[in-house]
């Protein structure tokens, strides 16, 4: 159920050990339909929530307040880490879509100039 449970004292943490058998940028996806700054904003916002689900984590008369502690920070590290996962693939995305003519030194975007003008702006802001 990705969850473990202290023998001894019954409090319960989530189990990450399935990230340890795979890249953390696998566990991303870049979609195109959608402008960067939007995906990362809503990643952010979204993400903690995701990873930490389980209100039993939080709770508590079940775990003690260092554990629902470290709860919380084991989820905001993997959201953090997803969060820079999901960056550094946009950018290699991103610029995959950039081209450069040589003969002229100019840069030419791709169909999708939206997304371009979008990470150009979330680049300045970063």
């Amino acid at each position: 159920c990705g969850l473990i449970i202290d023998a001894d004292t019954l409090e319960l943490r989530r189990d990450y050990v399935r990230f340890s058998r795979c890249r953390l940028r696998d566990t991303v996806t870049v979609d195109h339909t959608v402008a960067p700054r939007e995906q990362l904003m809503r990643r952010a916002r979204d993400g903690f929530c995701d990873w930490l689900p389980h209100a039993v984590l939080l709770d508590s008369q079940v775990n003690s307040s260092s554990t629902v502690t470290r709860n919380i920070c084991e989820a905001a590290l993997l959201n953090a880490l997803r969060l820079l996962a999901f960056r550094n693939a946009l950018t290699a995305e991103l610029a995959s879509t950039v081209c450069t003519d040589t003969a002229t030194g100019t840069s030419a975007a791709s169909s999708n100039a939206t997304q371009n003008e979008d990470w150009s702006v979330f680049c300045q802001s970063a």
